[in-house]
């Protein structure tokens, strides 16, 4: 047991935040954990660390800490928060990773793993020249939320180069269109990631900046904003809770509300989408939603009747959306917008 702190963590902590919360790391499983560190914000990594079985490191800061590991086959990232204690541990498939001591507590759902497929097109890769540490970062901090609330978990299992390159377009679909091109047999979901955002079709000075269908696998972000990670983690939490039938709603305090950037923080589901996700979580990507039971298509389909934003259409809930051809997300109307400099 023990501080896990070399001189630079203690210096970049006390020097952004003033005073230290802390994060608990245990080693809950028979081998060492090696793993390095860094700030959230920070480009700097520590030095290797190491982690003997039974013991903990406790980090103090106030900003999420970020660490990427090893078990042996692939790099893992796990994104930790201030206040809470993590550990690490074998999963049933014998891989290691970090995940949320808080999360286990009596009627949580077996966990559910989701694969993910990461691509970067140019314009992502030349403005984010360390883009793979921000994709994994921005991927575990999605999978956080998902985790707690849902007992859904995101694993990166690959982020590579996208040979595609965004441009400000007359035809906004046509990065959703190319993304829905790109496959692997052993993803579960595909995000594509480009630094460009697009015009909103008849909307002068707005812009569009992520698609997805519902209970699709392609999930389109775009990422804009150099210097924090925050409004891409939010664009990937709402797309992601589109791809499970999540719809729009009045609720201001819901990440389904209409205006990403008026949805406070911590951001919070809200009990429509909760509703509408734990319904849809076992569905299989690769069917959609014809993997879905009947009577959770209704349920579903009940509470878009009550609960939808009224500037959509009654009859366009994500169930009837999902049964449609695929259609240029403007069409569809599963774009996200926003103004531009927001």
């Amino acid at each position: 047991m023990g501080r896990a702190f070399c001189g630079l963590l203690v210096a970049l902590a006390t020097a952004a935040t003033g005073w230290a919360g802390e994060i608990i790391l245990d080693n809950r499983s028979p081998h060492a954990l090696l793993y390095q560190a860094r700030y959230s914000g920070k480009d700097a990594w520590t030095e290797m660390l190491t982690l003997a079985p039974g013991t903990f490191h406790s980090h103090s800061t106030e900003t999420r800490l970020v660490i990427r590991f090893s078990d042996g086959r692939a790099s893992t990232t796990a994104a930790l928060w201030p206040g809470r204690r993590f550990r690490y541990q074998l999963n049933e498939m014998n891989r290691g990773e970090v995940v949320d001591s808080g999360f286990e507590r009596p009627g949580r759902p077996t966990t559910r793993r989701l694969t993910v497929l990461a691509i970067a097109d140019e314009t992502y890769r030349k403005f984010y020249p360390d883009w793979q540490d921000r994709i994994a970062e921005i991927v575990a901090t999605a999978s956080n939320y998902y985790d707690e609330a849902f007992a859904i978990r995101l694993r990166l299992i690959d982020c590579r180069p996208w040979q595609y390159e965004a441009a400000v377009l007359t035809d906004p679909d046509e990065p959703m269109d190319r993304l829905l091109g790109e496959d692997s047999p052993y993803a579960d979901l595909v995000i594509g990631w480009i630094a460009m955002a697009q015009g909103a079709p008849g909307q002068p000075g707005y812009y569009t900046h992520s698609a997805s269908f519902p209970f699709g696998r392609h999930i389109l972000i775009a990422d804009v904003e150099r210097r924090l990670l925050y409004g891409a983690a939010q664009q990937l939490v709402q797309r992601l809770a589109v791809t499970f039938g999540a719809f729009h709603v009045l609720d201001r305090k819901s990440i389904m509300q209409k205006l990403l950037e008026n949805v406070p923080y911590p951001w919070e589901f809200g009990d429509t989408a909760r509703r509408v996700i734990l319904l849809s979580r076992e569905v299989d990507l690769r069917q959609g939603v014809k993997s879905l039971r009947p009577e959770a298509l209704e349920q579903i389909r009940e509470l878009y009747r009550n609960h939808h934003h009224p500037d959509d259409s009654p009859s366009d809930d994500p169930i009837s959306r999902a049964y449609r051809p695929l259609q240029p997300p403007r069409t569809a109307g599963l774009m996200e917008s926003g103004r531009l400099g927001s």
